[in-house]
């Protein structure tokens, strides 16, 4: 393995942003989403990607799994882009174009941080790095503390709607023109592309 190969891991998943998830003070009202959802394998190179999202009581994390020298995402050796926020989902609802109705939630993003698997950090280790390293050859200073700005998360709130249907989670389209950042302008639109499955 490479140090520019990690590299090039850490830039690719630096690109990527995600938004959706939820809970609240009334745990009938998030019982749906809780556990671990994932959304397709992507192939980048040699290396294959994959966002999965946890929900555990009111809180989420986002992680962005790059898994090297695999197509399939089912190795050890990852680099994860993690962002641990919170959520709620109060019960209320959006109705959408087609009559149909998509729970809210309001999801505050928190601290974002990079994390190599123990494969990973043995393998650099073995190299005379680490993640921290490179990352900071990067830009990126302190891998326990990223700003959100650097993973274009502009925002510290997004106001978004979600629907579980089966084992498919599908969460406020990002590309309907609404912003989320407040409640009038709440995502209103279920995206039916990035749709994500119970793990």
């Amino acid at each position: 393995m490479k140090k520019r190969v990690l590299a090039s891991s850490i830039l690719f998943s630096l690109t990527l942003v995600a938004c959706g998830g939820s809970s609240s003070n009334d745990p009938a009202d998030n019982a749906d989403l809780q556990g671990t959802w994932v959304d397709v394998c992507e192939v980048d190179g040699e290396d294959s990607t994959r966002t999965e999202f946890s929900f555990t009581g009111n809180k989420m994390t986002q992680a962005f799994v790059t898994y090297l020298n695999t197509t399939n995402c089912d190795n050890d050796l990852t680099i994860t882009l993690g962002i641990d926020n919170t959520y709620e989902v109060d019960g209320s609802t959006t109705t959408l174009v087609d009559g149909s109705t998509a729970k809210n939630v309001n999801v505050v993003y928190g601290q974002a941080y990079y994390v190599g698997s123990d494969l990973v950090t043995a393998v650099l280790d073995s190299q005379g790095t680490s993640v921290a390293e490179i990352a900071a050859s990067q830009g990126l200073g302190d891998i326990d503390n990223i700003p959100l700005a650097a993973l274009g998360i502009e925002q510290e709130e997004l106001y978004s709607i979600y629907r579980v249907s089966g084992d498919q989670l599908f969460s406020g389209d990002t590309d309907s023109g609404l912003s989320g950042n407040t409640p009038e302008s709440r995502l209103n639109t279920l995206d039916t592309v990035d749709v994500l499955t119970r793990l």
